[in-house]
């Protein structure tokens, strides 16, 4: 018998998107799931929730996103939990002009599998 597989399914809504309420760094945080992402992104305001204050952030990158060209800051999520499932020390990166904070790459990329299937996500530790 194999390990024991830890699994979490969110149902997309209407526009097809998953969005999953997390708690980042402890902070309650609404996460748009976007495997187009490579870096958990958060908005400025979800960072300052996280607890991330403006003086950490160094706006050191520009991005081109669908709305034009933003400025993003790197930093580390000291932890990123969804249900029952924590990830660890997760890049990220903070971006102005976000409408939605996102959960990348940097986080899906630790788990076991994730799959999106018939309208649902399904992730796997």
């Amino acid at each position: 018998m194999g390990p024991a597989v830890n699994t979490l399914i969110y149902p997309a809504n209407e526009q097809g998107h998953v969005v999953i309420d997390a708690a980042v760094n402890g902070a309650p945080v609404r996460l748009l799931v976007d495997t187009g992402a490579s870096l958990v992104t958060l908005t400025p305001a979800d960072a300052r929730t996280a607890g991330i204050t403006s003086g950490e952030l160094v706006f050191n990158n520009r991005v081109s996103t669908a709305n034009g060209s933003a400025r993003m800051a790197p930093v580390t999520l000291r932890e990123i939990r969804i249900g029952q499932l924590s990830i660890y020390d997760v890049p990220a990166a903070v971006l102005e002009n976000l409408n939605i904070s996102l959960l990348g790459m940097s986080f899906l990329s630790r788990l076991q599998s994730y799959e999106m299937r018939e309208g649902k996500l399904t992730i796997s530790w």
